[in-house]
């Protein structure tokens, strides 16, 4: 026989088990609940993110200073999957320092922006969609897989896939033609 209260009202039973009980009142959490979660690098691809978080950081080594950005993916097969890339924007390597800039001002470019305050200040690039270009590198014994991000283009130059073929030969014209012009990098 079921136990009652003072009023003569069922007793609700107990539970014990942590995952039977109610969460911020939302109900029980149950393990179909859950998408496991992936940490494999991604292929080498275009994907539409848009950064969502950036963190000035000195270099391991301690000579320089860099920018660590994380990119969302907004949209596709990997949304929600981030993606980490650092841009070394403070290094005895000149080289290094520049191959940062010019990726800055390709994101600058792609977000739709003429400039930016500070090469410091990444704040205007915050949630604006662009298109990451996705770098696969792989790893060794010591490092796992990994991407980076070596490339920016306008999010208005997406159109739900990416087309492998016209990207290695050349932009096509709205009729179906390459575009044997300008490449697409230069300015029109």
């Amino acid at each position: 026989m079921a136990k009652k209260d003072k009023k003569g009202k069922k007793e609700k039973k107990q539970k014990n088990d942590a995952f039977d009980q109610p969460v911020n009142g939302e109900g029980p959490i149950t393990a179909g609940d859950s998408t496991p979660k992936t940490f494999e690098a991604l292929p080498t691809s275009v994907q539409p993110a848009q950064l969502v978080k950036c963190e000035r950081k000195p270099t391991r080594d301690g000579n320089g200073e860099l920018m660590n950005a994380q990119f969302k993916i907004i949209d596709g097969e990997f949304k929600g999957r981030t993606i980490f890339n650092n841009a070394n924007l403070e290094n005895p390597n000149e080289q290094t320092v520049e191959i940062a800039i010019e990726q800055l001002k390709n994101h600058v470019a792609a977000a739709g922006l003429e400039s930016i305050d500070s090469k410091w200040d990444w704040t205007p690039l915050l949630n604006v969609p662009v298109m990451i270009h996705v770098k696969f590198e792989k790893g060794d014994d010591q490092y796992p897989d990994k991407n980076s991000v070596n490339g920016f283009s306008p999010y208005e130059q997406h159109n739900g896939s990416v087309d492998k073929a016209a990207k290695k030969k050349g932009k096509k014209k709205g009729n179906g033609k390459k575009d044997k012009g300008k490449p697409g990098w230069s300015k029109k």
